[in-house]
């Protein structure tokens, strides 16, 4: 029963947000994750404010509220479609990053006698860790985190010289490594297998468009055939006949779309930017979407931009690649391509 009321729960964030994420796994997960800790995290900042949990002082009472600030801030902006849901969520585990290393370093210069918070943050920041790795961030975030928490354990170790920090230090060092190694890896993994499967997805679609012939013309004519009496060997060759003949605009526009999907699968998408290195990764980004033969309103969609920015982009390309206003953007990209292929061939 509860199960069921948290399927409902999520179908229904799911439901309100549509238009702010994707339909994928990947960016649902994200969501669950962003809206919990956020709201998790707003909620346990206002207690302390109000003086009902976690320690008090001037200090904490700074800290919680920009905290809280850059936690909400970081919502509206996700709300309000200034920031995709990947930035807001790296934006959220920065904060809190921030605000444990901070405690750590105010904890270690100021109020040595609570120390054991120290530890306590350590486990928050390994937490961390392993919420950017469900989140399926990119493996070097997952890396710099673990690399600016243990210099900064060190640095309090270090400067406390506390028996409980000397008893805890490589236990705590050594879960940490364990935690971003396994959560590097895993990250690397799941991009690998993510991308591999939207290339799947891709092709399936596109040799699906390839043979996309009337299904219910031919089973007005299979249901014909039966009334009509006609024997088996007769309904093939009638279907025979009805393929062969459905036009040859049927058979010249199968031709048209694979020999398209020919030349757009001979593209390495990977290495756009070895093709085009004087461009910016938002340029890039266009050009690669422009070779895959999406329109303009397909390109902004995808990359939730306006077409006066997309347009601006695409003249940019133009103005880079010294491709005249009279000649096609895509037409141009491919004989580029074409030609850096042939004289320069990437290597494998």
């Amino acid at each position: 029963m509860e199960k069921q009321k948290n399927n409902k729960l999520h179908r229904q964030l799911f439901v309100s947000l549509r238009h702010h994420v994707g339909d994928s796994f990947i960016e649902k997960q994200r969501l669950l994750i962003y809206i919990y800790v956020s709201i998790g995290g707003g909620v346990l900042l206002i207690l302390n404010l109000i003086g009902l949990s976690g320690p008090m002082g001037k200090y904490y009472f700074i800290a919680n509220s920009i905290n809280l600030f850059f936690i909400t801030f970081l919502l509206l902006a996700f709300l309000r479609k200034y920031i995709n849901l990947e930035n807001a969520i790296i934006g959220l585990m920065s904060v809190c990053q921030l605000f444990c290393i901070s405690e750590m370093l105010f904890i270690t210069f100021t109020l040595q006698n609570y120390a054991i918070l120290i530890i306590g943050n350590m486990i928050l920041l390994i937490g961390i860790i392993f919420l950017s790795t469900l989140s399926h961030l990119k493996p070097s975030i997952i890396s710099i985190q673990t690399l600016i928490s243990l210099i900064v354990y060190t640095i309090c170790c270090f400067t406390l010289n506390d028996s409980i920090q000397t008893r805890t230090y490589g236990v705590l060092v050594i879960t940490f490594i364990l935690s971003g190694f396994l959560g590097y890896h895993l990250t690397r993994k799941l991009t690998s297998i993510t991308q591999i499967n939207n290339n799947l997805e891709q092709i399936q679609k596109e040799m699906i468009s390839l043979f996309n012939i009337d299904k219910n013309h031919i089973n007005h004519y299979i249901r014909q055939s039966h009334t009509q009496g006609l024997t088996e060997q007769q309904t093939n060759q009638y279907l025979k006949i009805l393929l062969e003949n459905q036009g040859t605009p049927r058979q010249k526009s199968i031709e048209n779309h694979i020999a398209k999907w020919h030349e757009q699968t001979r593209i390495d998408y990977q290495n756009i930017k070895s093709f085009f290195p004087e461009l910016s990764p938002s340029e890039q980004e266009i050009t690669t979407l422009i070779l895959k033969g999406y329109q303009l309103k397909e390109i902004c969609s995808l990359t939730d931009k306006k077409e006066s920015n997309v347009n601006c982009q695409r003249s940019n390309i133009r103005r880079k690649l010294q491709i005249p206003p009279e000649k096609k953007l895509r037409h141009a990209l491919l004989q580029t391509i074409t030609q850096k292929t042939i004289f320069h061939p990437q290597s494998s």
